[in-house]
C-alpha cells in the first residue's frame, strides 16, 4: 500500500493571453487574512484524496477567444522574468482549454495537471494560458497587489471526515511583454494577457502555494519506535503525526483467543507500542509492541511472507496467555519461546530480515 502525504509546493501559473472563458458558476473567493498574500492551506491529513484542483481568476474585461492551458517547462522568478528570459518555455500539447466572454469570476479545472505535479510525475513550473492566434484582444486580471479579487487556487479533497476545501492566494504575479522584451513588471497591480495587435503579446504569470502530494513507498518496514513516534502523541513541540489510526483495527492473538487484544483505537496502540501495561513491562508486553509494529508494517504495504510463521506463533502465545502470566504461570521454556519469537519479529521490523527498513 502507498500512503499519500502533503507538503507545501509552489505552483507557478503563467497566462499567455487570457482571452476567453466558459460561463460557469461564480466561485467563492477566499476571505482576506491579515496579509492578503500567501497560502491559506492548512496541513492536509495523510488520508486525503484529491477530488479537484481549480484555478480561479477574475476577468475585468471580456474577450472572445479560446485559451489553451499548457504546462510550463522551465523555472521563472516574479521579479526577474522577462519576455526574453522566459523564451516560450511551455509544453507543446495543451492540458485544457476554455473561453472568456464576460466580466466575472472564472474557474478552470487543472486537476490532472496538478496531480501530475503533486505526484512528481512532471516538475512543477506552473501553467501557461495561451490564446489562439489571429485576434487583437486582451484581458486584465487583478494581481496580488490590487485591493480585491485576487486569483486563487482551490483544492477539494476527501478524508474520513468527508469533503474538505482549501484555497491559496497568490505568492507572486507579473506579466511579460513581447514589445518590451527585457522589461520586468513584478510590482504592477494588474496583469495583462493578450494581443495588443497581431504579432504582439502580453503574458501574465501567477505563482500560488498548494499542497504537494508525495508518494511514499511503504513496501519497507519501520521500527516499533518509529510507529510509537507516529502515533499522534504530544511532545513539547506539539502533536506528532498519526500514521497508525488509518491502519486500525488490528488483532494481536487469534480471533477467538481468550487473551487476544483488539487494537481499535490510537490510545490502545500507543500503550502497546510503549511496551508497558499498568506501569509494568515484561517479555509479554515487549512482544505486544513488536507484534503490533510488525502488523502495522504489513498493513501499510510491507511484505510479510518471511515473518508469517513467527507472527502466527506470537498470535498463539498472546491468545493463550495474559501479560501478567509472565510471573505467575509461564515456565522458563515458555518465557524463552516468547523471547525468541519477539527477537525474530524485531529483526523484521528493523530490517535485518524481510523487505528491509525504510530510509
Amino acid at each position: 500500500m502507498k500512503l499519500f502525504r502533503f507538503a507545501s509546493l509552489a505552483v507557478l501559473l503563467l497566462s499567455i493571453v487570457c482571452t476567453g472563458c466558459l460561463d460557469i458558476a461564480q466561485p467563492t473567493a477566499p476571505a482576506e487574512t491579515e496579509s492578503p498574500f500567501g497560502s491559506l492551506f492548512t496541513i492536509l491529513p495523510s488520508d486525503a484524496e484529491i477530488v479537484s484542483v481549480s484555478l480561479n481568476v477574475y476577468l475585468r474585461n471580456p474577450s472572445y477567444n479560446t485559451v489553451y492551458v499548457h504546462r510550463v517547462t522551465e523555472a521563472w522568478e516574479e521579479m526577474d522574468v522577462t519576455w526574453n528570459s522566459f523564451n516560450n518555455a511551455f509544453a507543446a500539447e495543451s492540458s485544457a482549454e476554455f473561453d472568456t466572454n464576460a466580466i466575472d469570476w472564472r474557474s478552470i479545472d487543472i486537476t490532472d495537471l496538478a496531480i501530475d505535479w503533486m505526484n512528481g510525475t512532471v516538475p512543477n513550473y506552473g501553467i501557461a494560458l495561451v490564446a489562439a492566434e489571429g485576434t487583437e484582444s486582451r484581458c486584465m486580471i487583478p494581481s496580488r497587489e490590487y485591493h480585491e479579487n485576487h486569483p486563487f487556487v482551490e483544492v477539494v479533497y476527501v478524508t474520513s471526515d468527508g469533503e474538505q476545501i482549501e484555497q491559496a492566494l497568490p505568492l507572486g504575479d507579473t506579466f511579460i511583454d513581447s514589445d518590451n522584451s527585457d522589461m520586468n513588471y513584478g510590482t504592477i497591480d494588474k496583469v495583462y494577457s493578450g494581443h495588443w495587435e497581431i504579432g504582439t503579446t502580453k503574458t501574465a504569470l501567477i505563482q500560488f502555494d498548494i499542497p504537494e502530494l508525495t508518494v511514499v513507498d511503504d513496501t519497507c518496514t519501520r521500527t516499533r519506535k518509529w510507529w510509537k513516534r507516529h502515533a499522534g502523541s504530544w511532545s513539547c513541540h506539539g502533536q506528532r503525526p498519526d500514521e497508525v489510526s488509518a491502519l486500525l483495527p488490528i488483532t494481536l492473538g487469534t480471533p477467538d483467543g481468550e487473551f487476544s487484544i483488539e487494537v481499535t483505537d490510537i490510545d490502545t496502540a500507543r500503550r502497546l507500542l510503549n511496551r508497558r501495561i499498568c506501569g509494568y513491562s515484561n517479555g509479554m508486553t515487549k512482544l505486544y509492541g513488536q507484534l503490533l509494529a510488525a502488523k502495522l508494517n504489513i498493513a501499510s504495504g510491507a511484505a510479510g511472507d518471511e515473518i508469517a510463521d513467527e507472527i502466527a506463533i506470537a498470535d498463539e502465545i498472546v491468545a493463550g496467555s495474559h501479560w501478567s502470566h509472565w510471573w505467575t504461570r509461564m515456565y522458563r521454556s515458555d518465557r524463552q519461546e516468547v523471547r525468541q519469537v519477539k527477537r525474530a519479529i524485531r529483526h523484521y521490523n528493523v530490517g535485518t530480515t524481510g523487505p528491509g527498513r525504510c530510509e
